[in-house]
């Protein structure tokens, strides 16, 4: 099996991937090459025998000579990206503990003198894949009224996620989340248009979704449009 995948070139794309990959530590989902599961099992495993790579958990790999160490931050996420959670990590200072607010299970994670504990969290308080949306929105809860915020908190709010990132976050927003998440976002943003000027709409990469008459969301600005139906075109039958 290892001569076939060697002879497709999975191997080497995959090794070629991750001599470009940003983060020192990475988990099988984030390998885009295109095979499936078992193979990219095997050539990690081969990887891993070879001394390229070592295990820092199970499922998660740090990738030896690195140029970039090994960051809690980085830890935290990789464990998340193997488990598709969505997560909130809370602020610290302490760069050896950390805490995230996760929509996974409650569990604890040791390497290297760094502790990780996710809290299983509310569904409805994570409800975007961007960690820095579910941390607005974490802060929003604490406060008396999240529909109702400071100046203080809306003036620190934005600095946490680009324009982008508002953009596509409000776009994959889950549809049950609490009521005021999307006006809480549109608050945020609303002081500062200048924020759009340089997005550009997010596509579905030329996937056509059957909406009918279902209203659609503006890309950037979150408005609904209503976009109108195409008329049916005429059958052949009624052209006779």
């Amino acid at each position: 099996m290892k001569k076939s995948i060697k002879k497709n070139g999975i191997e080497m794309k995959i090794r070629r991937e991750l001599n470009v990959f940003p983060y020192s530590i990475f988990c099988l989902n984030d390998i885009r090459t295109r095979c499936s599961y078992s193979a990219k099992t095997k050539v990690v495993t081969t990887l891993e025998e070879e001394g390229t790579i070592d295990r820092v958990i199970n499922g998660i790999y740090r990738i030896k000579n690195h140029e970039k160490p090994i960051t809690i931050m980085d830890l935290a996420f990789a464990i998340a990206r193997k488990n598709s959670w969505f997560t909130c990590p809370l602020p610290t200072d302490d760069s050896k503990k950390l805490v995230v607010k996760s929509s996974g299970p409650s569990r604890q994670y040791d390497y290297q003198g760094m502790h990780i504990e996710f809290q299983k969290e509310n569904s409805k308080l994570l409800p975007s894949s961007y960690y820095s949306i579910n941390l607005i929105i974490h802060n929003a809860s604490l406060l008396p009224d999240p529909t109702q915020p400071n100046a203080r908190f809306l003036k620190s709010s934005r600095n946490l996620l680009s324009a982008e990132e508002y953009a596509k976050g409000m776009k994959n927003l889950k549809k049950k989340s609490l009521p005021w998440v999307r006006p809480l976002l549109r608050q945020v943003f609303a002081e500062q248009p200048e924020h759009f000027k340089n997005v550009q709409p997010v596509r579905n990469n030329g996937i056509k979704r059957r909406l009918g008459r279902r209203p659609l969301i503006d890309d950037v600005t979150d408005n609904l449009v209503v976009k109108p139906r195409a008329k049916a075109k005429a059958s052949s039958k009624a052209k006779k």
